[in-house]
């Protein structure tokens, strides 16, 4: 009850670790599949699958959380930190699809046929050669996907729990910085907004390191 010790926020650190880990581990190589598979066709299905993704980008925030919500809290019956990585990996997916299809198409295309000329598969063409190539681009996508998401509240709100205790399990309600610097935010008292202006710096460093 007293509001000048309210503690640090090295639960809301491990939050957010936990949330934008597993949005990551869920993000990242179905961001690369789709951005592989856009980059070497040019079907009906790809030209589809490039517009929602086109769309997915340009969506508020928010609508991930409600979607995470419908389909995650209300199936698991409770808030947790994998309904907010759910909401997350929708949020970084088609920004690492989109970075991995330019990055892909920007291989020199004399260096696919040369790894067919020398008699590899398509899948080993694509594995050893194209891949490597075009990584640091596809690395930078991961970087930019992972800035915009570690700094979203909208949509954790409906979703996370907001708990207060330090929790590593994906599985049970937990909380992340940017949930706590939007309470903090809105409290009356002095000292959490002087809270929430120290949490916002530690993200601010974060974000810009990321860049």
């Amino acid at each position: 009850f007293d509001q000048d010790n309210i503690g640090g926020i090295g639960n809301a650190i491990v939050g957010s670790l936990v949330v934008d880990g597993v949005a990551a581990l869920m993000a990242v190589p179905l961001g690369v599949v789709i951005g592989l598979y856009l980059s070497e066709r040019d079907t009906r299905t790809a030209a589809l699958l490039r517009a929602v993704s086109e769309i997915m980008t340009g969506l508020p925030s928010i609508l991930f959380g409600v979607f995470s919500y419908i389909y995650i809290v209300t199936a698991m019956q409770g808030y947790s930190a994998f309904a907010a990585s759910i909401a997350l990996a929708m949020l970084m997916t088609p920004v690492i699809s989109k970075a991995a299809e330019t990055a892909l198409r920007d291989v020199p295309v004399t260096l696919k046929e040369a790894g067919l000329a020398l008699g590899a598969r398509q899948s080993k063409v694509t594995l050893k050669v194209i891949l490597p190539y075009a990584f640091p681009g596809v690395f930078t996508g991961v970087l930019l996907a992972l800035a915009r998401a570690i700094g979203e509240t909208a949509p954790l709100l409906f979703v996370i729990g907001a708990s207060i205790i330090y929790d590593w399990k994906p599985a049970h309600p937990n909380t992340a910085m940017p949930l706590m610097i939007f309470n903090y935010a809105s409290s009356f008292y002095d000292s959490q907004h002087g809270a929430a202006w120290g949490i916002a710096l530690t993200l601010v460093v974060i974000v810009f390191a990321l860049n």
